[in-house]
C-alpha cells in the first residue's frame, strides 16, 4: 500500500499515517523503520507524522538516510502508540532511541522545525559533544522520555 502511494504520488509534501497493528506484525510491516524506508521515495516530503504500534529504534545511519531522502523535512513526528490510545505491549522497550541521537537528527535534517520522537536516557543530560550548528528547530517534544536514573548524582 505505502509503496504504491509513493510510486503514484512522488511529489507529496505531507504524509500522516496511523496504523494499529494487532498481534504479530505482518511481513509487509515488520518494522517501524521498514515503513519509514518505504516512504523515502517521497523526496519533497516536508511533514511526516507516523503513529504506528511497532517498536521504534533508530540508528545514526538510518537517520542520515532519512536526511538524504528528505532534505526539506520541517516536521517529524514518530509515535509508537496505537490509534486507540492503548500502548503497545512492552512499552518500556518500545522506544530505544537514545537522546544522544538528537544531534544526528538535527545535523541530518537541517530544516527541521518541529520534532516529536520518543527518546530514552538512563543518566542526566550532558552538554552535546558536537555542535548542531544552524539548526532550524523551534519545537522539541521528547514524548515518553523517562526520568533519569534516580541513583545518579545531580553533579554528573
Amino acid at each position: 500500500m505505502i509503496r504504491a502511494l509513493v510510486a503514484g504520488q512522488p511529489q507529496l509534501k505531507c504524509f500522516e499515517l496511523h496504523l494499529s497493528l494487532r498481534g504479530e506484525p505482518s511481513q509487509s510491516y515488520s518494522s517501524y523503520f521498514g515503513i519509514i524506508r518505504d516512504l523515502m521515495g517521497l523526496r519533497n516530503l516536508e511533514t511526516l507524522k507516523l503513529k504506528i504500534s511497532l517498536p521504534l529504534s533508530l540508528t545514526e545511519p538510518q537517520v542520515e538516510e532519512m536526511g538524504v531522502s528528505w532534505p526539506s523535512m520541517r516536521i517529524l513526528e514518530l509515535d509508537t502508540a496505537s490509534i486507540y490510545g492503548a500502548r503497545i505491549e512492552g512499552e518500556d522497550r518500545a522506544s530505544q532511541n537514545s537522546l544522544s541521537l538528537l544531534p544526528c537528527l538535527l545535523r541530518s535534517l537541517p530544516r527541521l522545525k518541529e520534532l516529536r520522537v520518543p527518546f530514552t536516557y538512563d543518566e542526566p543530560l550532558a552538554a552535546p559533544q558536537e555542535e548542531c550548528g544552524g539548526s532550524a528547530l523551534r519545537f522539541l517534544d521528547l514524548k515518553l522520555c523517562p526520568e533519569p536514573n534516580s541513583n545518579a548524582s545531580p553533579e554528573q
